[in-house]
């Protein structure tokens, strides 16, 4: 492709020429006119030289001046003036398309990090459920296995209660025995005879009851040997069972633990990913606002460079504008000679001419400054819409954060449910000991029911009366050490039931350890919270930072813009100033000189220069009033644009403020409910006396009875039992703490707003405030 040969610089050609043909004809003057002369002492001598030079003189000024203002060289310049804005405009455009696209990306990998998190808070408390759940179905097997060996020990309790209560009958069997043994030897004399016949008789009976003795004898031992068998099967089964209870219980509390280290291990890297990236997004923010606020200072700088070349300009046309004259002043002193009254109607109409000429002017000057000022507003409305979409982006990341906040406080919810589980779990365990215990007072109760049985032994032990004195002796050699052994079982059983209960205690101290590690996870998560508030702070901060720097940005465009408006009024009352006073001399001096001028001008030269003077002043006025036109369409659209830019400000300055409004309404909303739910907690603590049509108002939608019922019984209480509760049980303590907590920060955020002053005082007038006042004054933190 051939390239084109730069074009050269001829502008310097004509002045250059006017330049020679003044010297020239100055030379030639002085040559012709001035040497010869011998009276060359005259100051009206000279005069009239400096009037015949200066003719000619005029004429190749006004010739170089009309050959100036017929050239390409003004629009040119205007035309690079205007490229040279474009290009900057195309520019900012391609920054802001950049800036924009780097916005996106930010936020859609925030949003992706959100999801991301919401996921893994999701598959922990699923986790966590699960484990809840096989918790809770262990504690249901081990409630029955405990049912089971409850009923086993009943069943020996009975057989051991039964042994107990014969033992004492056949004690004092034996003794009526052994007294009417001694009677009957006492009358054995008197009855020989009866006696022989008896002891035959007695002999059959006694192989007859020492059989039945001896089948007596093998039941109660084959029964015992059973007893015994099945309490050591029971014992055995009994601590096969507890030793996989506990390992599995073992697994599940490490399996639990692990997994929540993984939940927290990952919690944490999200968060600190996320801390990452936003404080990598505010280091690109404050980059690209920083580029922006240089980028907008260059272009200050150049419209300032701008407004000293129109500045310059201006001066130029001033000073083309005096060439002008004095070139017409010249041009008329020549056509006086034969034009006197004629030049006069001429000087009229120049006059006129030169009024409008400089009106123009004074018009085209306005318009640039006008036309500046729309360029520095475009530039201003630039830099407001980056920093109302900066303010967009903010305040969209804040919410995003405040969703991240909420969803974590779900999470924290959930895992204290589940402590709450667990320690209903442990109770329900505690419970069923006791029950067993009531169980074993029963069955031991119910023992006391067999007195009829033990009767119909005691029948039966009337009718063998001689076995028993022939078996007395092995009795109290046998029977003490069998029963002896048999309460050692007994005692073995209910050491292994005490161990269940204490099993069952470590059982409720893992669930209690359990409830307090997921109150850690709780707090941990709350400083989470905490730091997730302080970075939406800096986030608000770093919002005010840029706002006062577009403040000032926009008041040093209003100086600039303000002395530019001074220099270009300034400028126009010069000029109009010193046009007038060379005008006012110039009609004075031609007065004067008209009649000396009238003989020395010719009339056809000087008719012929006034007719090019005056086709170039309306040439000159035909491209002034072509600009004005254009310059007054242009501002009639910056005008609507303007007026569309304000438009468009109010409406989203409108939508920020209800956003903001939105937001405050949906906090307050939040936090009253949980204020309400604490109340509940609150008075359930100092009252467990609740009406059922408290709970029927409650659930119609009063969500403040639980509230005014706390403050009634905070008022009748006094401070100190107060006090003492809080410092007594736990579980007060911290729902006192969170609702005071979450009160203060309602109150704080009410009092941030415009009318908070009045808000606060109504909210501490309501019933959640006398309630927070109560709580408050109880505990001691208002003296403070």
């Amino acid at each position: 492709m051939v390239e084109s040969a730069p074009i050269r610089d001829l502008s310097w050609i004509c002045p250059a020429l006017a330049f020679v043909a003044v010297a020239a004809w100055t030379a030639f003057f002085a040559w012709a006119v001035i040497l010869p002369s011998r009276d060359a002492n005259s100051p009206q001598q000279w005069v009239f030289w400096i009037s015949q030079w200066a003719v000619p003189v005029l004429l190749v000024l006004i010739t170089l001046l009309v050959t100036m203002r017929t050239s390409k060289r003004e629009s040119g310049r205007f035309a690079d003036v205007s490229l040279s804005l474009a290009r900057e405009s195309a520019l900012l455009e391609r920054r802001l398309t950049t800036v924009n696209t780097e916005l996106s990306l930010a936020r859609d990998f925030i949003a992706a990090q959100s999801r991301d998190l919401e996921s893994l808070g999701r598959i922990a408390v699923d986790r966590l459920s699960g484990s809840a759940n096989k918790l809770e179905e262990l504690v249901t097997l081990n409630r029955q296995r405990v049912d089971q060996i409850g009923e086993v020990s009943t069943s020996a309790l009975e057989n051991m209660e039964k042994l107990r209560s014969q033992l004492p009958v056949i004690a004092n069997s034996a003794k009526d025995v052994t007294n009417n043994i001694g009677n009957a030897g006492r009358t054995a004399h008197l009855q020989l005879e009866e006696m022989v016949s008896g002891f035959q008789r007695l002999n059959d009976f006694g192989l007859a009851s020492e059989r039945q003795v001896m089948a007596v004898r093998e039941r109660v031992q084959s029964a015992l040997d059973q007893f015994a068998q099945a309490s050591e099967e029971l014992a055995q089964v009994a601590e096969g069972r507890f030793e996989t209870l506990a390992a599995q219980s073992a697994e599940q509390t490490v399996t639990i633990a692990q997994s929540e280290q993984a939940a927290l291990a990952a919690w944490h890297e999200r968060t600190n990913a996320h801390t990452a990236s936003l404080r990598e997004a505010l280091t690109r923010l404050s980059a690209d606002h920083e580029a922006l606020l240089a980028e907008s200072a260059n272009r200050l700088a150049r419209f300032e460079e701008t407004a000293d070349a129109l500045s310059a300009m201006l001066d130029d046309q001033a000073l083309n504008l005096d060439d002008q004259l004095a070139r017409r002043r010249a041009a008329i002193e020549a056509a006086a000679v034969e034009q006197g009254e004629a030049l006069n109607i001429r000087l009229s109409n120049i006059d006129s001419a030169i009024a409008k000429r400089r009106a123009v002017m004074e018009q085209a000057a306005v318009d640039a400054a006008e036309a500046l000022v729309a360029k520095l507003a475009e530039v201003d409305q630039t830099i407001e819409a980056q920093r109302n979409k900066q303010v967009a982006d903010i305040a969209h990341l804040a919410q995003t954060c405040e969703e991240i906040g909420h969803k974590v406080n779900t999470f924290s919810d959930v895992l204290r449910n589940t402590g709450e589980e667990g320690n209903k779990a442990v109770g329900t365990v505690e419970k069923s000991i006791a029950d067993i215990n009531a169980m074993l007072l029963d069955m031991r109760s119910a023992m006391a029911g067999s007195d009829a049985q033990i009767g119909d032994l005691t029948d039966s032990a009337v009718r063998l009366l001689e076995i028993i004195q022939a078996s007395s002796d092995h009795t109290r050699t046998q029977m003490p050490e069998a029963l002896r052994s048999t309460e050692a079982g007994l005692k073995g059983l209910e050491n292994r039931v005490f161990t269940l209960r204490d099993t069952l205690r470590e059982a409720g101290d893992g669930g209690r350890a359990l409830s307090d590690t997921v109150g850690g996870v709780r707090t941990e998560i709350s400083e989470t919270l905490e730091a997730l508030r302080n970075a939406q702070t800096a986030l608000a901060e770093a919002k005010q930072d840029s706002t006062t720097l577009s403040e000032q940005i926009e008041q040093r465009l209003n100086g600039a813009i303000a002395s530019l408006s001074d220099a270009v009024s300034k400028t126009g009352t010069d000029l109009h100033t010193t046009t007038a006073e060379e005008i006012e001399a110039l009609a004075a001096k031609l007065g004067e000189e008209s009649s000396a001028a009238i003989n020395r001008v010719l009339q056809g030269r000087a008719a012929e220069l006034v007719g090019r003077l005056e086709q170039a002043i309306d040439a000159a006025s035909t491209a002034s009033r072509e600009t004005a036109i254009q310059m007054r369409d242009q501002l009639t659209l910056v005008d609507e644009l303007a007026g569309n830019l304000e438009a468009r400000v109010n409406r989203a300055r409108e939508r920020a403020e209800e956003q903001v409004d939105n937001d405050f309404a949906r906090r307050a909303a939040l936090i009253t409910e949980s204020l309400n739910s604490f109340s509940i907690d609150i008075a359930k603590a100092l009252s467990a006396d609740v009406s059922e049509t408290a709970w029927a108002s409650y659930l119609r939608g009063d969500r403040g009875i639980f509230t005014r019922r706390a403050v009634s019984l905070l008022e009748t209480s006094e401070a100190k039992s107060v006090q003492a509760h809080y410092e007594a049980e736990s579980e007060f303590r911290e729902h006192v703490n969170r609702y005071i907590h979450d009160f203060e920060a309602m109150l704080r955020q009410l009092l941030s707003t415009r009318d908070g002053n009045a808000l606060g005082v109504t909210l501490l007038s309501s019933d959640m405030g006398k309630l927070y006042v109560a709580l408050a004054q109880g505990i001691e933190r208002l003296r403070t």
